[in-house]
This record gives C-alpha cells, structure tokens and sequence, in this order.
C-alpha cells in the first residue's frame, strides 16, 4: 500500500492541468495558461483506523502536516483504545518485539505501542457504568442512540 502511495503522491507532484490538452469545450478560464499550470492533482488518502493505532500516526502527521495528501478519508473504530490510552500512559515500543513474553509481562502490544493490562481495568472501570446506565435506560424505554452520543460527548466535555 505504502509503496502505491508513494508512487500516486510523486505524480501528484508532477501533475498540472497544463499538461493535458484544453478541449474544445473547455471554459474560457480552462483556456488560460497560467490558470491551466496553478491547477494540480488532489490525493485522497483513505485508511482504516488499524493504522494510527499501529503506531503510524507519526507517518500520517508528516505526510498532512507538509501537504503530501490534500483528503484523509478514515474511520473512528478501534475507539476504545483511543479512550484506553486517554485513562493512562501507553509506551512506544517497537513492531518486532515478541507479543508473547510482553504479554507474560502484564504488556499487550497494539502494532509498536505498549499497553499495560491496568490500562484496560482502568478502562472497563470506567466504561462499565456507563454501559450500565445505558442499559438502565433502555429498560425504562427512555434510551435512544442520539442521547446516548450525547451522553458519552458530556463525559469528555465535547458535546
């Protein structure tokens, strides 16, 4: 995958509207050389949540932070181990360390990041009575999926 973007994004570089041929039908402003070499490609990156928590996410800011991708098209799974290493530290490790002695150690591994057991006790602490609640209001019929959005974007002070 890396190596098709690569290969998308260097055209990207190259491209102008310029080097195509106008058409015939091409607007007046379409005509104009100089609007015809401003004009370049827009790359749309789409990938799925995996990967920023795999421990690209520094690959990602650098290629948006200096321009490389004009779109990011993703997706919010994986969103507990977002609010997991929000509750606690996470350590950077490294993508070839053995999963199984880390986890011998009290370490789960999430591609290159580190996280200790404790973080995910923190987390079903903390989640658990929400989903309790949740439940609750189900059974009294007043539950509904917008108000639960509601109710976990006031938990984190962004509704």
């Amino acid at each position: 995958m890396f190596k098709t973007f690569v290969s998308v994004w260097g055209l990207k570089l190259d491209w102008r509207l310029s080097h195509e041929v106008p058409t015939e039908d091409c607007s007046e402003e379409e005509s104009d050389t100089a609007y015809r070499e401003y004009v370049t490609c827009k790359v749309f990156w789409g990938f799925s949540s995996n990967l920023v928590s795999s421990g690209v996410r520094d690959t990602i800011c650098h290629l948006v932070q200096h321009r490389m991708v004009d779109v990011v098209v993703t997706i919010a799974g994986g969103i507990e181990e977002d609010l997991i290493k929000c509750l606690a530290p996470t350590y950077k490790g490294d993508f070839s360390l053995p999963g199984a002695s880390l986890r011998s150690k009290g370490l789960n591994c999430i591609g290159n990041l580190l996280v200790p057991n404790g973080n995910y006790c923190k987390f079903e602490n903390w989640i658990i009575p929400i989903f309790d609640q949740m439940y609750e209001e189900h059974i009294k019929e007043v539950f509904t999926v917008v108000r639960s959005r509601f109710d976990l974007c006031d938990l984190f002070d962004i509704g």
